[in-house]
């Protein structure tokens, strides 16, 4: 910023003002350039039926349409809601497994791969 810094020695006008901004990584997006990226985990019924899930953005969260059949891979992209006025947000969508069934649930899964 020109002319706002600190005054000059004997009254000679101010000097020029100089910032150093520094942006702290985070556990949730990663940039790169003007754009944003990270990563939700959905379940498998999500995966395979379609819905719509909620997304952490730099401004808030906001609702993303899966569509039916989304494979763990997919990257969707989230027009203007990179760093502001400069990028977009893509969103890594990978699908989180089931660790522990319950005997219904293992029975209904068997069902499932036999069909």
């Amino acid at each position: 910023f020109p002319s706002l810094g600190d005054m000059g020695k004997n009254g000679t006008k101010a000097g020029d003002l100089f910032l150093t901004i520094r942006v702290l990584p985070s556990r949730e997006f990663r940039r790169r350039g003007g754009d944003i990226f990270s990563e939700v985990k959905i379940d498998l019924p999500t995966a395979v039926l379609g819905g719509t899930i909620s997304v952490p953005t730099l401004t808030g969260p906001v609702k993303l349409k899966i569509p039916a059949g989304t494979q763990t891979g997919t990257e969707f992209r989230l027009r203007a809601l990179g760093v502001p006025g400069r990028g977009d947000q893509y969103v890594l969508v990978s699908l989180k497994t089931p660790t522990s069934l319950s005997k219904a649930e293992q029975e209904l899964w068997q069902k499932l791969t036999r069909s």
